[in-house]
């Protein structure tokens, strides 16, 4: 048997099971359409129930605050901008407590020497709220 024939009876094989999944999948149609509608529904419901808002109703009492300097800037210069936020955050009404780590990138928790990281606690809940920090929906 030739090269030529081995390579067009391949072909005729393959172009015959390529014809018959096509028309399967010509006959599924319908299927295919009803899981396609599903799966727009289901994606529609979970987008109306996410919430909107940029800050979740939900408070956790913490958050995360990365501080970048310019390319290039020595740790040094990194650790005073850093220590300058945390007397910031700490100032702040409604602030616990604040741990920083210049060095640190909080966004991808890699070493850089023009980043730092300020996880930052805040008062409870109960405090923030009495002082009329608490969030505007969480105070109805």
């Amino acid at each position: 048997m030739a090269a030529a024939d081995r390579f067009n009876k391949g072909f005729d094989w393959l172009a015959d099971r390529y014809g018959r999944v096509t028309a399967r999948a010509v006959r599924a149609v319908m299927l295919v359409l009803i899981v396609y509608a599903v799966l727009l529904a289901l994606a529609a419901w979970r987008f109306v129930a996410t919430p909107s808002g940029f800050i979740p109703a939900q408070d956790q009492g913490y958050f995360i605050t990365v501080v970048q300097m310019p390319p290039g800037s020595s740790l040094e210069r990194t650790d005073a901008g850093v220590q300058t936020a945390v007397k910031t955050a700490l100032a702040t009404t409604g602030i616990k407590l604040a741990v920083a780590f210049a060095g640190l990138d909080g966004a991808s928790f890699s070493d850089a020497p023009n980043v730092g990281t300020l996880f930052i606690q805040m008062d409870s809940f109960a405090d923030r709220k009495a002082k009329g920090l608490a969030p505007a929906a969480a105070s109805r």
